[in-house]
């Protein structure tokens, strides 16, 4: 078995819309796998189809090589949460996890050990309502593990958590992940996923726009040299002055953009101290993950 999730063609649509197009993907086993969109972009319809929450109106896929039309099959190795986790508020957690390892027939046990893993150990007597939002996301998790599985899907786990809460899930999912578990995880916090993923999947409108590690996805990130004058009136001048030398300048509002220059911002420097120009401003811009994203998935609705 070569994918641990193999999508071919996959496509759920809910009367006229189209939720998930065609959608094709290979998620190899071990590592965070960052799935990628704006809001209605058809990411947790897509988690549904795999959890068979939701029947594919066409096409396939398969979790550790078996079809989603079996869940029964494959769902004992696989963990999940789906939107924001439920417990009994006046219990503690380690009862409310009692309850659920009962109900999947786990031995009591494994409780302490999953409440390890999310670092709980130390507040497992506490009633749940006495969790922060990002405890009571780890409590998730840790239901989630419950059953030991090889791969793990969770649906926007940082929805909604304080930047601490986002810390703790984040550096939780990366520890999940260097462990050995595939790890496919929704989300629009770009940045975050940035932090924790090993590869990444972007889909717009239920449409595929980009599979690969997160290395190639920067590779398509722009760089470019941000140049302002002090003296606003200089700002054709510099313009002239950068074009005439060899470069590509964009002038966007009060500033000089030049995206060939990146390796050498000196020269850029030295050519407006020499034709008199004093500089407020002279920088090197790298895009990130979320201004890729943007760039990509605007380009993708031909916007």
């Amino acid at each position: 078995m070569s994918a641990a999730i193999r999508l071919e063609e996959l496509t759920k649509k809910f009367g006229s819309l189209v939720a998930v197009d065609g959608l094709t993907v290979d998620i190899r086993p071990g590592g965070v796998v960052g799935l990628l969109g704006p809001n209605g972009a058809g990411k947790s319809t897509t988690i549904r189809m795999l959890l068979g929450l939701v029947r594919a109106t066409s096409g396939t896929a398969t979790i550790l090589g078996e079809s989603v039309d079996h869940p029964d099959r494959y769902m004992g190795h696989v963990g999940a949460l789906v939107e924001s986790p439920a417990f009994y508020p006046k219990l503690s957690g380690y009862d409310n996890m009692r309850s659920l390892a009962a109900l999947d027939g786990q031995p009591d046990g494994r409780i302490d050990e999953v409440l390890e893993i999310v670092h709980l150990t130390s507040r497992r007597g506490d009633r749940v309502a006495e969790y922060s939002l990002g405890m009571k996301q780890r409590l998730g998790i840790a239901a989630a593990l419950l059953r030991d599985p090889d791969i793990l899907i969770l649906d926007e786990p940082m929805n909604g958590l304080d930047p601490a809460g986002i810390v703790e899930i984040r550096g939780l999912l990366k520890e999940l992940g260097d462990g050995g578990k595939t790890i496919l995880v929704s989300s629009h916090l770009l940045a975050e996923v940035q932090a924790v993923a090993d590869r990444v999947i972007i889909i717009n409108r239920g449409r595929l726009v980009f599979e690969g590690d997160l290395a190639s996805l920067l590779e398509r990130a722009a760089h470019e040299v941000i140049v302002a004058p002090d003296k606003p009136e200089d700002l054709a001048a510099l313009a002239t002055t950068f074009e005439q030398a060899g470069f590509a300048p964009t002038v966007e509002g009060r500033t000089i953009r030049v995206a060939d220059a990146v390796d050498d911002p000196a020269r850029l420097n030295r050519l407006a101290f020499d034709n008199g120009i004093t500089l407020a401003e002279l920088r090197v811009h790298d895009e990130d993950l979320e201004a890729v994203f943007l760039r990509m998935t605007n380009r993708e609705m031909g916007l």
